[in-house]
């Protein structure tokens, strides 16, 4: 049983038995209240992830971001074997639809794998292919936590990188000082040079 104080904060849930019977977007409501009530319990992370798995194949990119990202805020994906094997399974479901994802959607499931300290050849080697195909949808944000991601997971991709330089040689404007430097940190850090880069900032 959940906690009281838990049960009625979480949509439609009293019980963590009952999550196999959840929906797409009762799921997702419910891991809105469970990062905003900073839910904790295993049980509940690895029921709701276990659930998500069984519907990978009808959720959308929205979905996979959005409940992606509330299961990465557990501590127990960090530690936990059988959620991380899940975990897993859901980048590379999600790594199967990525040309219906947008360059920021991508660098959003990135983000989450850094943050969840799992490398999935299968979504790095697709980031490419969506954003050379959607230059036009990159933005400051998306090149941001790419180099997060890249960075925390140390990880050389060169052609990753040069989109990155690109972005900045014709949006250095758009962007921060903060982050203009953050970008050079994460070269420098994943030891790659770049004329262009150093040259535009």
């Amino acid at each position: 049983m959940l906690p009281a104080s838990k049960s009625t904060s979480l949509f439609r849930l009293r019980r963590i038995e009952d999550l196999p019977k959840l929906t797409v977007p009762q799921l997702s409501s419910v891991v809105s209240k469970a990062v905003q009530n900073k839910h904790t319990d295993r049980a509940f992370w690895y029921l709701l992830a276990l659930r998500v798995q069984h519907l990978s194949s009808i959720l959308n990119p929205q979905d996979y971001c959005h409940i992606m990202s509330g299961i990465a805020t557990s501590d127990s994906v960090l530690k936990d074997t059988a959620l991380r094997a899940i975990m897993s399974s859901l980048i590379d479901s999600a790594s199967k639809k990525l040309q219906l994802f947008s360059p920021s959607q991508v660098s959003v499931l990135a983000e989450i794998s850094a943050n969840v300290e799992l490398y999935r050849e299968s979504l790095f080697t697709g980031i490419l292919p969506v954003w050379a195909a959607k230059r036009s949808f990159v933005d400051a944000s998306s090149v941001m936590r790419i180099c997060r991601a890249y960075r925390k997971l140390n990880v050389l991709d060169e052609e990753v990188l040069d989109e990155v330089v690109r972005y900045v040689k014709n949006s250095a404007f758009d962007m921060s000082p903060e982050d203009l430097c953050e970008v050079l940190d994460t070269f420098a850090f994943l030891s790659y040079r770049s004329k262009s880069l150093v040259d535009c900032v």
